[in-house]
């Protein structure tokens, strides 16, 4: 009922306007506007209904009797009948009242809501450019840069500076070739052309067999490029690394069973 609750604030606060509307339409209608409850405007049932309606779709608690309820007041507020009892305009006021001081905690409630996803929002902003600027930080060992960047959701890592930090971590060949290919997997599904452009410098001219092994299978999202593809081909059919021309095997296979299947590989 909660997240009903929270999710439910412009309506709420739609609803709220609607009783301050026909408050002041009951307070100052003349006695041609008056239905026959005395002291009653003619519509006052309806929006009663109509209000109770909605706090019950907000709630979940829409019943039989909670919509018979409803129909009664509407249709005793429409009736022109002037023996329409005092008793029967108190009860109608006393429902209004109800109904407002519902609604008042109902907006109350989403007050609260939304502070609490501001308050969110903000400090996963705060997270983010944090661990962002860890990322940039070339003071940082490479490992803590490759640890702050698994806190960025996918949107940021394709800003144009990290992927630029990721590929001068892959190319830096002083580093343990553990930390290089873990900065080439988090280029993966990558599609930037400097990212292209290191992966295939990579694949040319690095020792490492693991280093190299990763690059390959950095290209599979830039295989539609000729060069890419035909750079593939050229490992499988023969490499300095038996590994990796394994590895470039398997990778034409699974492009030529995507293009085959009418899938996107490659892309």
């Amino acid at each position: 009922m909660q997240r009903a609750l929270v999710w439910g604030g412009l309506v709420t606060s739609l609803v709220a306007i609607t009783i301050s509307v026909y408050a002041v339409g009951w307070t100052r209608s003349d006695s041609s506007t008056r239905s026959g409850l005395p002291g009653v405007p003619a519509d006052v049932g309806v929006a009663i209904a109509d209000l109770e309606e909605r706090i019950s779709k907000l709630e979940g608690t829409r019943d039989l009797a909670t919509a018979r309820a409803s129909e009664s007041i509407v249709e005793r507020t429409r009736s022109r009948d002037d023996s329409a009892s005092e008793h029967e305009t108190r009860e109608l006021q006393s429902r209004i009242e109800e109904i407002a001081a519902r609604m008042s905690e109902l907006e109350d409630v989403e007050t609260m809501a939304a502070m609490v996803r501001s308050g969110e929002e903000r400090l996963v902003r705060r997270e983010r450019d944090a661990a962002r600027l860890e990322v940039l930080d070339r003071s940082r060992l490479p490992g803590e840069r490759l640890d702050a960047l698994n806190r960025l959701d996918k949107p940021v890592r394709q800003d144009d500076e990290v992927l630029e930090a990721m590929c001068e971590i892959a190319m830096d060949t002083s580093l343990d070739g553990k930390v290089r290919t873990r900065a080439i997997e988090s280029l993966w599904g990558f599609h930037d052309e400097g990212v292209k452009r290191d992966m295939l410098h990579i694949l040319d001219v690095d020792g490492d067999p693991g280093v190299r092994g990763a690059a390959l299978f950095s290209l599979y999202s830039h295989a539609k490029d000729p060069v890419v593809l035909d750079t593939i081909r050229t490992v499988a059919d023969y490499d300095r690394h038996p590994g990796v021309q394994r590895n470039a095997v398997t990778l034409l296979s699974k492009l030529e069973w995507s293009e085959n299947s009418g899938g996107d590989g490659g892309k």
